[in-house]
């Protein structure tokens, strides 16, 4: 079977289905594109000398070429997808040209994750805007791997198969931080929620997800994981109350034994430590007040003032991430761009919101993985996670607002006259 583009989206103009190798070719690309980035596998890998490819050179390669492929097949496009790759590109003018924020150790690192993120996202954008006319199986084959590598990271060094975690105590898998872990979970698992229809695969994925996120200590990604579970389980119970109950009594008990145990067995010394029994007294115990941090409020505090000073165009791309940490992407937002790039960054949540209301709730659970971590994170813009589940609900919720095209479109035959 040909894998050219091409020759495969003859369905655009004639109606048919392209083959299923072809199918597969888009899965294994479209994972290719994404996975590495949103598991950080990427970044880890190379810098423990697992993968011999420099992360520039993959970001040189696999993107460009599956934003070509996208191209070719004709992707459909809607404002809102739009939005998302311009505010993307605009922060890497910002960071890249007008350089408005340098870091005293310098902007290398903040260009190279602004860059990466914008061009896995474009090519994402198209590719995306093309297959799912036909097809979700490539997002449920990069999304569930996604899951399934965290989540098997966090559960390796949580066991001690190797470390990487900048906390002690909490799995961050290959991310190296416990809360960026828990975010890609939850964004990954609400996509694949969203668009897989087998209902015991939804829930053995969710099984594992409550145990990779539940192990990072993480109170955001308790909150999105709670959340996206409670929605997932109300609108299927809608549909087949039955199966659902059958595997909420299967599913559920399992995961939380399965951290009860994977808890018991944490190092004693480890276990100790406040951080670690504030968190562990709220997820087991229902403390609400141990979900407090002074700290990260005084953070939030400290962006809301350097906004102040800058409220029109911010400091620069990187200020709030670097200089000030308030732990909020809005503010963070704010803080970067003033209110061009918070505006561009609400319209793209406004218009995501009217979408999901506009029909009835659907897509909600992506909805859900894109607005929950807001207020806890700052690095929400750098995750190509957070994106996916933004231009997946973008995607399903609107109707085509053009069509791009590299060539001309054939001419039809002109029909005989009898």
């Amino acid at each position: 079977m040909p894998m050219n583009p091409n020759a495969e989206m003859q369905y655009i103009e004639g109606g048919q289905r392209p083959s299923r190798m072809f199918e597969w070719f888009l899965c294994i690309l479209f994972a290719a594109l994404t996975v590495p980035y949103t598991t950080n596998f990427l970044a880890w890998s190379y810098s423990v000398g697992v993968f011999p490819v420099r992360p520039v050179l993959y970001l040189l390669t696999i993107p460009p070429f599956a934003l070509v492929v996208g191209l070719l097949m004709r992707p459909d496009l809607n404002r809102t997808v739009l939005l998302i790759p311009l505010l993307l590109l605009w922060m890497v003018v910002d960071a890249v040209v007008l350089r408005r924020y340098v870091s005293p150790e310098g902007n290398g690192l903040l260009i190279k994750g602004y860059a990466a993120t914008a061009v896995v996202v474009l090519a994402a954008v198209c590719m995306i805007g093309s297959f799912m006319r036909w097809t979700n199986l490539p997002v449920l084959f990069s999304t569930g791997l996604t899951v399934l590598i965290c989540c098997g990271a966090n559960l390796a060094e949580w066991i001690g198969l190797f470390e990487n975690s900048n906390v002690p105590g909490r799995a961050a898998g290959f991310s190296g931080d416990p809360n960026n872990a828990s975010i890609a979970i939850c964004a990954a698992l609400a996509v694949f929620l969203t668009l897989n229809k087998k209902l015991w695969l939804s829930f053995a994925f969710l099984g594992i997800a409550i145990v990779g996120v539940t192990i990072t200590l993480s109170r955001s990604g308790m909150l999105g994981i709670g959340m996206i579970t409670f929605l997932f389980i109300a609108h299927s119970f809608t549909r087949n109350p039955a199966a659902v109950l059958r595997m909420i009594a299967v599913v559920i008990p399992l995961a939380v034994i399965g951290s009860i145990v994977l808890f018991q067995k944490q190092d004693s010394d480890l276990a100790k430590q406040k951080d670690v029994q504030d968190r562990m007294g709220a997820l087991f115990e229902g403390r609400v007040n141990k979900l407090e941090s002074s700290e990260r409020m005084k953070d939030l505090m400290d962006g809301i003032a350097a906004f102040k000073e800058k409220p029109l165009l911010g400091h620069g791309a990187g200020a709030g991430t670097l200089k000030w940490h308030p732990h909020n992407q809005l503010v963070s937002t704010f803080v970067d761009g003033g209110f061009l790039n918070a505006g561009l960054y609400l319209l793209v949540l406004a218009s995501l919101t009217l979408k999901v209301v506009s029909n009835s709730g659907r897509g909600s659970l992506c909805l859900i993985a894109v607005l929950v971590f807001i207020p806890f994170s700052q690095l929400l813009l750098h995750e190509v996670g957070h994106w996916l589940a933004a231009v997946v609900l973008a995607h399903r919720n609107s109707g085509r607002v053009f069509q791009i095209r590299l060539a001309a479109p054939e001419r039809k035959e002109e029909m005989q006259h009898a």
